[in-house]
């Protein structure tokens, strides 16, 4: 009687272990066969020892975006830069710029070919009569932000002895310094991860977060969920004195470290606002480019505003991938053109 109680007890408890793992099974193929999750990030990084993280040096992915509106392909140097290999030393007769920024800057969204620096950089060397040769040193890293990129500049970028250095700013920069340098960090498979959820990440965990269509749909709503920034109004977060505040005054103290820095190496300075989507006339649009426009003049700080000219092309032409968010190809082109007709109406580029 007791051993046929047992093997009761057993076979219901086999029974109801295989009927979870045939649930879950039958979960994970309808999530699939509808893409319900998103996909994997592409790109790899690896830790810094100066600005926590960075792209895996010498390495290339290629895929589809997490939004599946583009291929990628994006391939990096031994610094990590998606960008050529540039000898430190600067080439006699040549004038470089240093460009500075997160994913716009780096061309998330486009192939090599399509990035605005890499375009600017052509735009200045095929310009009519007597000019330097210019090299742009393509500098734009994936959730880099004001302080991230100062860190780059004054421990890689000097290095290189720019003449120019030009430094992109994209609204999601204050979301990035609220977080700050603590907010993120690489696991061992090389993803970023947030912060506050680092010591929650183990080994199985990140295998399931790797293999398991699922598992990625559980943890994105649970960051969803946990992410309080979110349920603050962006009128909050793009005005003076508002929630943000500080963060506004902290990208203020970095960029007034960069200015520090470039004239130690006798370079010029220029910043530069991008709009991150075609909301024109909402505060996190207006907003950025009054208050750091402000910042520049009180500096004596050159500044260029791209609105403009992005919402007078997006008249004619679809700037922004719908669902990801980054500039397609026409939007970088707007960015190059915009900073090749600043740059050189100024004389900041011979």
């Amino acid at each position: 009687m007791l051993k046929s109680s047992h093997g009761k007890i057993r076979f219901f408890f086999l029974y109801m272990l295989f009927s979870v793992i045939f649930i879950f099974a039958a979960l994970e193929c309808f999530v699939r066969l509808l893409h319900l999750a998103p996909l994997l990030p592409v790109v790899r990084f690896v830790e810094d020892p100066y600005m926590r993280f960075k792209t895996r040096p010498l390495s290339r992915f290629t895929g589809l975006s997490a939004s599946r509106e583009f291929a990628i392909d994006f391939q990096h140097n031994s610094l990590g830069f998606r960008d050529i290999e540039h000898s430190v030393n600067k080439p006699d007769g040549v004038f470089r710029i240093l460009g500075l920024g997160d994913s716009f800057t780096y061309g998330a969204g486009v192939f090599f070919e399509d990035t605005y620096l890499l375009k600017l950089e052509q735009m200045l060397n095929k310009r009519s009569g007597q000019h330097p040769k210019v090299e742009i040193i393509k500098a734009g890293i994936p959730r880099f932000y004001p302080e991230t990129e100062r860190l780059l500049l004054e421990h890689y970028g000097l290095n290189f002895k720019p003449d120019l250095i030009i430094v992109g700013f994209v609204r999601n920069d204050v979301i990035d310094t609220f977080y700050g340098i603590d907010g993120v960090g690489v696991a061992k498979d090389g993803y970023l991860l947030s912060g506050n959820k680092l010591g929650q990440i183990n080994e199985v965990s990140s295998w399931l977060y790797s293999h398991s269509h699922l598992f990625r749909i559980v943890v994105q709503r649970y960051r969803d969920k946990e992410d309080f920034l979110k349920k603050v109004a962006d009128t909050e977060k793009y005005r003076d004195n508002g929630f943000l505040e500080k963060e506004w005054g902290k990208i203020e103290q970095e960029y007034d470290k960069m200015i520090e820095l470039s004239h130690r190496n006798n370079s010029k300075i220029v910043f530069f606002n991008i709009p991150q989507d075609a909301s024109w006339a909402t505060p996190p649009s207006t907003y950025p480019p009054q208050r750091l426009s402000a910042w520049a003049r009180s500096k004596e700080a050159p500044f260029i505003d791209i609105t403009p000219a992005m919402q007078a092309a997006s008249k004619k032409a679809k700037l922004y991938w719908k669902i990801d968010g980054h500039c397609n190809s026409a939007g970088y082109q707007v960015v190059a053109d915009t900073l090749f007709s600043e740059l050189t109406k100024a004389g900041l580029v011979p």
